[in-house]
């Protein structure tokens, strides 16, 4: 029996860092901002790094150190990467008995390049990780009290279908969904009822609400009516929001200290406070503030870091006297 299973992309991310790059502004990105590179020029990278991503293998990673038996869905090729991702899940202690091999397409990988202030740009190749197969998970005897949820490929329909598995087989299910994933529960707002967690950044949010993610009284409001769970909406250097429905905590970062790499903060922080959760036997005030100071600390340690993995916490390190230091605000709806 599992505690918590988490299903999602597997990764081999290869990172640029100390590259020239040429800043650029215009309403054309999404962020406003940009990088770009001079055409048919040979750049010279001074650093270079290789690890493993993945939003199920990283996750995986935060539930195995915090102690939870862990197992992990993700599809994988038939090469050496795939066999590098295995090899480092099983000495994380992390169940790879329900990994997918695909025999035709490579593991997935990015290519991200970093910039001195942490920001990332990245190129990703979905490869063998967008086709998990829905009947190679329907057809195993899975046995978890959680089921965690990232980017689940693009086999039609897939992720109604396990939302009906999981309520058959009475697993708990949290959320945190990739684009396709929102853009579908956007489409079918009716299956949102079935998550005890749901978990987005700000951007996310304001697209899934239609509402400016700055008018956080309003989209709350609107994400309560749809979801009859736990209600996440991290905001990056500005901190996390939560709901249960009927409060609200706001809280900061633990350090303002400049990160490293900000590629992993978000799935460190969804683990960290998901990890809590699944650890705990049932769900109350106390228990989503712990989750949020540890989400806070987990996600602030992995940013330190080059990688979306070298920085998770083990157990022991979430330290009650570091884990007090966060300050929360908690306010009741209305």
């Amino acid at each position: 029996m599992y505690d918590v299973v988490t299903i999602g992309s597997a990764t081999q991310d290869i990172f640029l860092k100390g590259i020239n790059l040429l800043p650029v502004e215009g309403k054309c990105f999404v962020a406003g901002k940009g990088i770009c590179f001079p055409l048919g020029a040979k750049i010279r990278v001074p650093q270079v790094y290789f690890f493993t991503g993945g939003s199920a293998t990283n996750t995986a990673t935060t539930f195995a150190r915090y102690g939870l038996n862990t197992g992990i869905i993700c599809r994988l090729g038939k090469d050496n990467t795939g066999l590098t991702i295995l090899q480092e899940l099983q000495q994380e202690k992390v169940d790879t008995s329900l990994i997918q091999i695909d025999y035709v397409l490579p593991t997935a990988f990015s290519l991200i390049f970093l910039t001195p202030d942490g920001e990332r740009t990245i190129f990703s190749y979905k490869g063998a990780g967008d086709k998990i197969s829905l009947e190679e998970i329907l057809g195993r005897k899975i046995k978890t009290r959680w089921l965690y949820l990232g980017s689940l490929g693009r086999e039609r329909n897939i992720l109604k279908n396990i939302i009906k598995f999981a309520k058959e087989k009475k697993f708990l299910l949290a959320i945190n969904p990739g684009w396709r994933e929102l853009e579908w529960l956007k489409k079918n707002p009716q299956w949102l009822k079935y998550f005890e967690v749901f978990i987005v950044n700000q951007e996310e949010a304001a697209y899934f609400t239609g509402i400016p993610y700055n008018q956080e009284k309003k989209l709350f409001k609107k994400l309560d009516n749809l979801i009859q769970g736990i209600v996440v909406m991290t905001k990056a250097s500005r901190g996390v929001v939560v709901s249960d429905g009927h409060y609200l905590w706001k809280a900061g970062v633990f350090s303002r200290k400049k990160p490293v790499d900000l590629t992993g903060a978000g799935d460190a922080f969804a683990s960290g406070f998901m990890a809590v959760l699944i650890k705990s036997s049932s769900i109350n005030n106390l228990i989503i503030e712990k989750g949020i100071r540890a989400g806070s600390l987990n996600a602030s340690s992995v940013i330190q870091y080059i990688g979306t993995k070298a920085g998770i916490l083990k157990y022991k390190e979430y330290k009650a006297s570091l884990l007090s230091k966060l300050k929360i605000r908690k306010r009741k709806l209305c």
